[in-house]
């Protein structure tokens, strides 16, 4: 077969084949660089709560008193989310490690992830009776 026939043989369906291909490789090279629609935004200085499980309710500081969540979801979530839908708290269910270092947590709605607490740690003390 020369090498001439390869080219002309069906040569309309080959150019076909040639400018479909091109516009399938345009289409994915432009869809690699975005992004699938997610959104990061940070909290800041959101007020530390304190959960406790028992009904005894003594007066309790943490310190520091403030974190800042950093949150990740689909951008219109992330949009959509205010100041007063993202909890921060310190749950305190072991009455013997008050003073210690408890773990500071984030809840968020559902479909949004918590990436970052800062601080991650907080310090709960009982509060100082008032004078």
């Amino acid at each position: 077969m020369p090498l001439r026939s390869i080219f002309a043989h069906h040569f309309w369906l080959k150019l076909l084949s040639l400018v479909l291909s091109c516009l399938i490789w345009l289409t994915v090279k432009a869809n690699i660089g975005t992004t699938a629609g997610e959104a990061t935004r940070t909290f800041i200085n959101r007020p530390v709560l304190l959960l406790t499980d028992d009904a005894e309710h003594m007066a309790m500081v943490a310190n520091p008193n403030q974190a800042s969540v950093t949150v990740r979801g689909p951008t219109l979530l992330i949009q959509e989310l205010t100041d007063q839908d993202v909890h921060v708290y310190v749950r305190l269910h072991d009455r013997n490690r008050l003073s210690s270092e408890l773990p500071v947590h984030a809840h968020v709605p559902s479909g949004i992830t918590v990436a970052l607490v800062t601080p991650a740690t907080a310090t709960v003390r009982p509060a100082a009776a008032p004078q």
